[in-house]
């Protein structure tokens, strides 16, 4: 375990995460940046795998499948922490706006074999908070989409996760990019965080920059200007992750955000970019006296608990905060203690994203009337 002190932490960082998680993300010394180099030849090879991978399916030797409803994709192209699942919950939310069914299908991620994907923690906080939407864990998507039609009466169906699947056809695929950390430190698998080389990005036909209110607006337009290299007539928004109230781990109490000024807290988190965590606190003007990092679904354990609340206790910590992916998890090992309360987000609304109208074709997938338009053969995600 490392401990340092970031920007924005007025104390101790205690990084669980591990070696190999803080060299993928870019953040540890000089050994990480080693340990990456040692991988670019078997980052080369895979990085040609995932573009022949992708261009297999594109030419029809691997079989794409169409669900009979139409499919949006949320996706990303790094490993984890870009806010797909906020992006979903946003998305269904304007589906059920519009008099659509959505039903979100997502893998259920899972550290364990003994662990469902229905026990995951982003498929707890799906069915919690997906604005009432149908929610299937099924590592087959194909057969999650048959079942949501067939059995649950949908509408629509969202992949969580989806810009890899390519199983199934989908006729809007969104892809997040992370303003602190859009490419991660570069590379593709095992040397760094990508999924596949930003090649894949000509793909999409919406990017989402997350987390823009966390950088300057140079940074922004430096990715602005990336994406548009890769991609230049895929429209691009932004969105930001908006606090919306404290709320006690395990459903009690609640208190608005603007109880953090100047309030002392301890925070924890187990995301793919704990950093926008930590920027969120620091732009609510809390204090953060200290700080627990942990790898993304990592399961807390009960040792997890005392120690984070004797970290909080030795810090002079008024409350202990977390994400509200995180409360799911910790809630049956936090019990009976104290001050631990849920940072709930929500994502502000991205009006463009429904009024866009472009030559390649994503006005012919947007909402109409509150329906959804018809994609024949020949249309734009015939491909």
């Amino acid at each position: 375990m490392s401990s340092r002190v970031p920007p924005g932490v007025d104390g101790i960082l205690r990084d669980n995460r591990g070696f190999v998680v803080r060299a993928l993300t870019g953040d540890g010394n000089i050994w990480c940046r080693v340990f990456r180099c040692s991988f670019w030849p078997a980052a080369l090879f895979y990085s040609y795998l995932m573009i022949g991978r992708r261009s297999l399916y594109r030419i029809g030797v691997f079989r794409s499948r169409r669900a009979s409803v139409p499919t949006i994709s949320i996706g990303n192209l790094t490993c984890g922490g870009t806010g797909k699942t906020s992006m979903v919950q946003w998305v269904c939310r304007v589906l059920k706006d519009k008099g659509i069914r959505p039903a979100v299908l997502s893998r259920g991620y899972a550290l364990g074999r003994s662990i469902s994907p229905d026990e995951s923690d982003e498929s707890k906080l799906l069915k919690n908070s997906s604005e009432g939407a149908i929610h299937i864990a099924d590592p087959n998507r194909v057969r999650a989409a048959n079942r949501a039609v067939a059995e649950h009466g949908a509408e629509c169906v969202v992949l969580d996760d989806g810009f890899q699947h390519l199983r199934m056809r989908r006729d809007l695929d969104i892809v997040l990019i992370d303003a602190m950390a859009p490419f991660g430190p570069g590379g593709t698998l095992p040397a760094g965080i990508l999924r596949e080389p930003r090649s894949a990005l000509k793909w999409a036909d919406l990017f989402v920059i997350t987390h823009s209110d966390l950088c300057s607006s140079e940074e922004l337009g430096a990715v602005r200007r990336a994406l548009s290299v890769e991609a230049p007539e895929v429209p691009i928004v932004e969105a930001v992750h908006e606090p919306r109230a404290l709320v006690e781990v395990g459903g009690g109490g609640r208190r608005e955000v603007s109880w953090l000024r100047s309030r002392k807290v301890y925070a924890f988190c187990a995301l793919g970019n704990p950093w926008s965590f930590l920027g969120t606190l620091r732009s609510a003007d809390a204090q953060v006296v200290g700080a627990s990092i942990f790898r993304d679904h990592y399961v807390y354990r009960p040792s997890d608990a005392r120690e984070l609340e004797q970290a909080a206790l030795a810090a002079g910590a008024e409350a202990v905060l977390c994400t509200t992916k995180d409360a799911v998890k910790i809630d049956s090992v936090w019990r009976g203690k104290s001050g631990s309360q849920q940072l709930q987000c929500d994502r502000e609304e991205v009006p463009q994203l429904l009024q866009l109208d472009t030559s390649r074709g994503l006005s012919r997938r947007r909402f109409r009337n509150g329906h959804f338009p018809t994609i024949g053969p020949g249309g734009p995600d015939e491909r």
